[in-house]
């Protein structure tokens, strides 16, 4: 499935939730009826294994960010020490000529 797919499909399924808990809030029924409702969905939903595979799916996605910042923090390190060990060798050619112009 596309990152764009799988986006999609996260997004609809977090948008319903969203939704389902609204609509318990702001239903016409006593606080004791309400509290019931809450704890009867949240018990549902809980248990179902569909968040269980939202769970492992965001903690994958995690994972593979942060592998992919190691390599990109790494590459980027690796190149800026490779330029500053070029130009510290720029700086002492230029001050081994001028050490040489000048002794002439």
């Amino acid at each position: 499935m596309s990152d764009d797919k799988r986006d999609f499909l996260l997004g609809l399924l977090f948008g319903g939730l969203i939704g389902a808990v609204l609509g318990i809030l702001y239903a016409p029924k006593s606080g004791k009826e309400m509290r019931e409702d809450i704890k009867d969905k949240a018990n549902e939903l809980l248990g179902n294994e569909t968040l269980k595979d939202i769970k492992g799916k965001a903690n994958e996605l995690l994972g593979k960010a942060k592998e992919e910042y190691k390599r990109v923090s790494e590459k980027t390190a690796d190149a800026i020490q490779s330029k500053t060990d070029r130009f510290k060798k720029a700086i002492d050619a230029g001050m081994e000529a001028y050490k040489e112009g000048s002794d002439k």
